[in-house]
């Protein structure tokens, strides 16, 4: 369930530069300890990457699909 709430975030507001800001955490309801396991878990099934400008979503398609 967390791993969804980041991947409807990320292709609303990506790239995200700064995961862990106390905003983003209140706006997706998360702690920073389960940000971090579910990004973690986005990263190895290759949904999300981290690049110097953030974290965004891995595959265009998957990013406009939850766009919608």
């Amino acid at each position: 369930m967390n791993q969804r709430k980041i991947l409807f975030f990320l292709a609303q507001y990506a790239p995200l530069i700064d995961a862990y800001h106390k905003e983003m955490l209140a706006q997706i309801k998360l702690s920073s300890s389960s940000l971090a396991r579910a990004l973690t878990a986005l990263k190895d099934k290759d949904y999300v990457y981290e690049s110097g400008k953030g974290y965004d979503i891995l595959d265009p398609l998957i990013k406009s699909v939850l766009c919608l």
